[in-house]
This record gives structure tokens, C-alpha cells and sequence, in this order.
């Protein structure tokens, strides 16, 4: 429990979690993403990767464009550009990582970012109580929902991340 309340172990518990979503996507999900979700968030993050805000269909597709998987993808005039209708942020996050480390990488990185983010807020909170920043961790690292949804591309984990980096102490 002591270790937990330190530096070397927050490092520990946050690399732990990025293994271990890294993993399990290459070992249970086997590098599929099972949900139309996932696929748009790689889609979206290849077109952008390319410099483009829009797919172009080529012309001999766009009259078979409604035999297509259209489900969350955004109307363009006449089928020439394909984009999904989802918000951005999720696929520029798995374009920026993806030109360092592999794309997979994103949601277990984020998920230890989440975890690191967790850790300082329960110091901010409890400053006297260093058992207490490790509980904050353990139930953390121990979810269920966190280390899922850190195996996919759903934009679940950068939420959470992003909401708890951006956490301020509320003033009495």
C-alpha cells in the first residue's frame, strides 16, 4: 500500500495498465475493432493522417455508395467525400499518437494518463493521507470499464483522461 502512495509506484501501476489494455487488445480483441464506433475513430484518423478533412469515393463507387456501409457517416453532396459523422477529437488523438507509437497505443496511453491524473487529484484532496491516493489508484486500475474500454478505440478513456487532467478542486 505504501508503494502505491508514491511516485515509483503511480509509474508502476500507470505502465501496468498500459500493458495490460495494449495486450488485450492484440490477445482478445485480436487488432479488430468489434464496433462501427472503433472503425470510425481509425477511419476518420487515417483521412486526417493524410492531410485530408474528407475522403474522396472514387467516381465508379459513389452510384454504388448506398449498397456501402453508410451507418455514421456523415451526407456529402453526392457521395464524392466520406467522413463520419462523429466528433474529431477521438481519431486526432489516434492520428498524433500514431505517428510515434502504433495507433493501439492510444487508449492504454490515456488510460495511464488517466490514472497519473486520478493519483494527483486524491493528493490535492487528501493531502495527509497517502492510503488514500493508493485506494484512489487501486479502484482505478482494478475497473473493469477502464481496462475495456482501454483495449478499444472508443473515445471513453480520452474523456476520462481529458476530464480528469482538466479536474480543479472546487473552493469552499
Amino acid at each position: 500500500m505504501k508503494l502505491l502512495a508514491t511516485r515509483r509506484g503511480l509509474c508502476i501501476v500507470a505502465a501496468g495498465l498500459v500493458g495490460i489494455c495494449w495486450l488485450g487488445h492484440h490477445f482478445v480483441y485480436l487488432d479488430y475493432n468489434l464496433s462501427r464506433d472503433e472503425q470510425m475513430a481509425d477511419f476518420d484518423a487515417t483521412i486526417f493522417a493524410h492531410g485530408k478533412l474528407f475522403w474522396p469515393l472514387p467516381k465508379f463507387w459513389q452510384i454504388h455508395a448506398p449498397a456501402l456501409n453508410q451507418i455514421f457517416m456523415l451526407p456529402i453532396g453526392n457521395h464524392e467525400d466520406w467522413i463520419s459523422a462523429y466528433l474529431p477529437i477521438n481519431s486526432l488523438m489516434r492520428m498524433v499518437a500514431a505517428f510515434l507509437v502504433p495507433p493501439s497505443l492510444t487508449s492504454p496511453i490515456l488510460v495511464a494518463v488517466g490514472a497519473v491524473s486520478l493519483w494527483r487529484i486524491a493528493r490535492r484532496l487528501w493531502p495527509n493521507s497517502p492510503s488514500t491516493w493508493a485506494v484512489a489508484l487501486i479502484l482505478y486500475a482494478g475497473s473493469a470499464q477502464i481496462i475495456i474500454n482501454g483495449m478499444t478505440a472508443y473515445a471513453m478513456s480520452g474523456h476520462l483522461a481529458l476530464d480528469l487532467v482538466l479536474a480543479r478542486p472546487v473552493s469552499a
